[in-house]
């Protein structure tokens, strides 16, 4: 099951250590702890949206696309980051990190 990653730990290991895959305005950045967990953590920059009731609403938009998927090995902890100014249709957001999550699931399997 996935919960948010919520150690400070884990996460700064994840962008220490961790790989990347990038594709169209997400990013996601992953690492292997090898352990029983999954985690995950969504982050849209303050830099790219000023208002927060836009980078909620996309935050809210991936975390429904994430929690949709249950193929992720256990031990993955993953960071995804939107880096992009404009916003995206849901349509096209969930194209793109549904192929990142593939991507992930294809390079830790």
């Amino acid at each position: 099951m996935l919960a948010p990653l919520k150690n400070k730990k884990k996460i700064d290991i994840i962008f220490d250590k961790g790989e990347i895959i990038n594709k169209g305005p997400i990013l996601l950045k992953f690492y292997d702890f090898n352990d029983t967990e999954n985690g995950y953590a969504v982050s849209v920059p303050k830099k790219h949206f000023k208002s927060a009731v836009s980078r909620n609403k996309i935050k809210r938009q991936l975390r429904e696309i994430i929690n949709k998927q249950a193929a992720i090995k256990n031990g993955i902890g993953f960071f995804i980051i939107y880096n992009s100014p404009e916003k995206t249709q849901f349509s096209k957001l969930k194209a793109i990190t549904e192929s990142l999550l593939d991507k992930l699931v294809d390079k830790t399997s």
